[in-house]
């Protein structure tokens, strides 16, 4: 069969004629089964229908007899019903607790049984059932004899109809295509001439051959423009890595190329800064290669997560890290995954004999311009506003409260599930050459379990006494952070109101306020 389909010799027709022969032996094998399928489905359809009507004849007289448990009455009943059908081979009547209270052999054994229940009901109550078995055997080689006929006239007309497309097909494709074939090597000869006459198709494989010439021409045109594309790809990857997809989107650019100085939109978005803690000191005792690589590890750390949490980075500022939201819950995700993630990464500095890092988290949320800055050889994307502004001097207030993570009030407001985070007062701002208040909170999600349940325990009391401070009830509001301490003795933001209080008792002239001096970034 292999060297049927492999040999030059061997005709086209002739191919299709065997895998047509195939073709009708699968499919009169399957039509057999369905047709077979079918007839049984048939003969259980009535089989069940006559089960239910010797119940109906057997109903009115089992009846009477069923509910007085007559057996010799059941029992004459079920040999009338066994006795007038050749094909029952056995009957039983059953009351409602399923006892067998008649039964009927005819003594045959067989293997093709069907076994078939009714309910006895009389005016719609039930007093038992019938079981009936059924013999199949006949009627299974009745139906077997009736596929084998029908599978026979099934493939003769098969054959008929496959023998005149196969000849249709030779004299409408397989010959034309030969002959086109011939026509084609003409026309690249330059004869153009001559007409085309359909007679063999002896060509078929100078015609695959030729197929398999433009294939080949097409195949390397391909892989070129592939090739082009990949490059492409990679080109625009490292774009992307220079300038955010994100500033695109908000740009509406479909790609960089698109991108011109002064491309400008306003916002209203949540930016974070990140800074490492004491970087300057940690730096000078490491060399500039040391430098990279422990910037660059964490970075790759830190990165992922804010792109997790749906953010971009808007630029890194050598270890500070500068990213924006569009969503105050989701910069607060980043910040909290982002401090939780430095534990692990703390742990792994430790194993490796190196010092863990401390970091700070500064949110603010605002209006904004984002856009593109710079000059005719070089501009990047940049974002300016009092919003961005205030944010960095944010992240610089977590060393003055001793706080990894603190947000303004601006943030606070925009917040969609406030009651997601742990968050508690931190202080009342003032703004350098501005009228503006800002309230800075302090997320503690990521404080250590036995802190952070202090901070629950006692937020009550803290809250009162930040309360009596700001209504300038200061000998209050010292004694309440006094009790405070007590039970928290290690919270900087207690020590620190406390220590306010004693001074501004000293001098009633102080203000409540702290004073945010804003220096350009």
């Amino acid at each position: 069969m292999k060297r049927l389909f492999q040999t030059e010799k061997t005709p086209l027709w002739v191919q299709i004629a065997v895998l047509s022969m195939i073709f009708l032996l699968l499919v009169s094998y399957f039509a057999g089964i369905s047709m077979r399928g079918i007839a049984r489905y048939f003969l259980f359809q009535q089989l069940r229908q006559q089960t239910k009507q010797m119940l109906s004849a057997v109903s009115g007289s089992a009846i009477e007899a069923l509910i007085i448990e007559d057996v010799d009455i059941l029992e004459t009943i079920t040999e009338q019903v066994g006795s007038s059908n050749k094909n029952l081979v056995q009957i039983a009547i059953k009351n409602n607790k399923w006892d067998e209270l008649a039964s009927w052999h005819s003594g045959r054994t067989t293997i093709n049984l069907m076994s078939l229940s009714e309910n006895i009901i009389f005016e719609q109550e039930k007093f038992g059932l019938i079981d009936m078995s059924w013999d199949l055997e006949s009627n299974y080689k009745r139906i077997e004899d009736h596929v084998k006929l029908l599978r026979l006239l099934f493939i003769l007309s098969l054959m008929i109809i496959s023998g005149m497309i196969v000849g249709l097909v030779y004299r409408l494709t397989i010959h034309p295509i030969g002959k086109l074939d011939k026509r084609l090597v003409e026309i690249s000869n330059g004869d153009f001439e001559k007409k085309v006459k359909i007679r063999s198709s002896k060509e078929m494989n100078r015609l695959a051959d030729s197929l398999n010439s433009m294939s080949e021409i097409l195949f390397k045109e391909k892989q070129i423009e592939k090739e082009h594309k990949l490059q492409l790809e990679r080109l625009n990857e490292a774009y992307f890595r220079f300038v955010p997809h994100e500033l695109l989107d908000h740009l509406q650019k479909e790609s960089i190329l698109d991108i011109s100085l002064g491309d400008q939109t306003q916002k209203n978005m949540s930016i974070m800064f990140s800074d490492i803690r004491s970087f300057t000191t940690l730096s000078e005792n490491m060399s500039p290669n040391e430098n990279f690589r422990f910037l660059n590890s964490y970075l790759q750390h830190m990165e992922p997560i804010i792109h997790k949490n749906n953010g971009f980075i808007d630029k890194f500022i050598g270890d500070a890290i500068m990213a924006l939201f569009n969503e105050g819950d989701e910069a607060l995700r980043s910040g909290i995954q982002m401090l939780k993630t430095l534990e692990n990464y703390n742990m792994g500095r430790k194993r490796s004999g190196y010092k863990p890092i401390r970091i700070g988290i500064g949110i603010n949320t605002g209006p904004l311009m984002l856009g593109t800055i710079g000059g005719k050889n070089r501009m990047e994307g940049t974002v300016i506003s009092d919003t961005v502004n205030i944010s960095s001097r944010i992240e610089s207030l977590t060393k003055k409260y001793r706080t990894p993570f603190l947000i303004s009030n601006y943030t606070f407001n925009t917040l969609k599930n406030p009651d997601e985070f742990l968050l508690r007062f931190v202080d009342k701002v003032k703004v350098k050459g501005k009228d503006e208040t800002v309230i800075l909170f302090e997320v503690f999600d990521s404080d250590e379990p036995s802190i952070k349940e202090l901070k629950l325990k006692t937020k009550s009391i803290y809250n009162d006494a930040i309360d009596l401070y700001f209504s300038k009830n200061l000998k209050q509001a010292s004694q309440k952070f006094d009790e405070y301490l007590k039970i928290f003795p290690d919270d900087p933001l207690g020590e620190i109101y406390s220590e306010r209080c004693k001074i501004n008792q000293e001098d009633s002239s102080l203000s409540t306020l702290s004073l945010i001096h804003i220096s350009e970034p």
